[in-house]
């Protein structure tokens, strides 16, 4: 073998070693890499927790925003899509306060007519209830002997973190059909005293309480909704931004406490809202309460004429004075709960829209969305600077065998570097 073919063979054998320690030194600065930044002293440890607010709040910011495309984890993670999820809840909540949350179906003339009008005349010598005084509980829940029909107040399924604050889901049937008459007329006739061509103002404050009994455990089922979105959305987002699982379970125990006070705000707040719309006095100054009364009162003569009207007239559809009062002939007991009928038609409808307004912007959008002391405000870099050293260690700092391995890797990778020189 010549002098060449040993220097040739000393190269190749040369480059061969390069090129293995050019392999293992990637992989050791990938595996440092890997283990993030390096965290033993406080101030290592607050600026880790630092960067993880910073990923944390720009995820919230996006989420609220609806502005998912300026990142793939909004794809990967459907728990971010926070304002989608809140408004989707938010336009359900309305639908079923407006379709289901009422205890009595509201009848127009046609139905009162048609159905049991007559027994609203006749009440006291022929009372609509049972052997025992009161109404059938199977009629109730039927109707007109159709299959009840029943809706779920929740539609998230229930957290353990958030067990002690949320509302259990229930379910409420549709709204008792045919009856609204007559249990008018039974608390009419159980509570009037010396009125005369009036009623007890009361009344309306006792039926509407009636009458909104199932906006307790819609709304409650609704806030207990949006509280398990946002739990779900500042879980996710936590996963995103800390990387290290260590931290992430550390820094949620943390924020735990904090957070479950928040969502009980909330609930209060919702409560809150109930309490004076149920409880309270009846009370508003909305144009529409009083558009609403004089078109339910207008439409029930309208009603009332209509078999009445003449059609063959050139002038059009006329009506003869004469039938125009005959319309009014009714006894005391039935003009009297036709007017609580109409007052408190129009009164549920301009209470419910206030009150599903009030419930969406207070309780959840101030309380757990949008509001200065949100939820997902509470992780944010004025919390993390009030940390002392021992909260940092707890949450942040990192583990021996982390530290051992970050050691071991510092140390190979600095021999690795010292032996690629010598070769090149």
């Amino acid at each position: 073998m010549t002098q060449q073919d040993i220097i040739d063979n000393a190269q190749k054998s040369f480059s061969q070693v390069r090129l293995e320690i050019m392999k293992r030194l990637k992989s050791r600065k990938q595996a440092l890499k890997d283990l993030g930044d390096e965290r033993v002293t406080p101030e290592q440890q607050r600026g880790h927790l630092l960067s993880v607010v910073a990923r944390f709040q720009e995820i919230t910011s996006h989420g609220l925003s609806s502005n998912y495309g300026t990142d793939d984890i909004f794809d990967s993670h459907p728990d971010l899509r926070l304002a989608t999820l809140v408004m989707n809840r938010h336009i359900l909540f309305a639908e079923n306060l407006t379709v289901w949350a009422h205890e009595y179906k509201i009848k127009t003339e046609t139905d009162m007519n048609n159905s049991k009008g007559d027994q609203v005349d006749n009440f006291e010598e022929d009372s609509p209830t049972s052997e025992d005084g009161q109404t059938s509980e199977d009629e109730h829940l039927s109707g007109s002997n159709k299959p009840t029909k029943s809706i779920k107040t929740r539609e998230t399924a229930n957290m353990e973190d958030l067990t002690e604050v949320l509302h259990e889901c229930t379910e409420e049937v549709s709204p008792k059909d045919g009856e609204i008459y007559e249990w008018l007329t039974e608390v009419f006739c159980s509570s009037r005293g010396f009125e005369m061509g009036t009623f007890n103002p009361s009344l309306l404050a006792t039926t509407m309480r009636k009458q909104s009994a199932k906006w307790l455990n819609f709304t409650l089922g609704y806030i207990s909704d949006i509280i398990t979105i946002v739990h779900r959305f500042i879980l996710a987002a936590l996963e995103v931004a800390c990387v290290d699982q260590r931290v992430c379970r550390r820094l949620k125990a943390r924020l735990m406490e904090d957070l479950l006070s928040k969502y009980q705000d909330a609930i209060k707040q919702a409560n809150f809202i109930l309490n004076i719309e149920r409880n309270g006095t009846p009370l508003t100054l909305n144009h529409y309460f009083n558009d609403s009364l004089q078109k339910c009162r207008a439409t029930r003569i309208q009603t009332q004429l209509a078999p009445k009207v003449l059609g063959d007239c050139k002038h059009g559809d006329v009506i003869r004075l004469c039938d125009v009062s005959a319309v009014h002939h009714k006894n005391n007991t039935r003009q009297t709960v036709e007017d609580i009928h109409d007052i408190l038609q129009s009164y549920y409808k301009a209470a419910l829209k206030r009150f599903v307004d009030n419930v969406c912007m207070q309780a959840a959008d101030y309380y757990l969305v949008n509001g200065p002391e949100t939820p997902t405000k509470l992780l944010c870099s004025l919390y993390v600077n009030k940390l002392s050293a021992a909260d940092l260690e707890d949450i942040a700092g990192e583990e021996s065998h982390v530290q051992r391995l970050r050691v071991q890797l510092t140390k190979e990778i600095t021999d690795l570097e010292a032996g690629k020189k010598i070769l090149l």
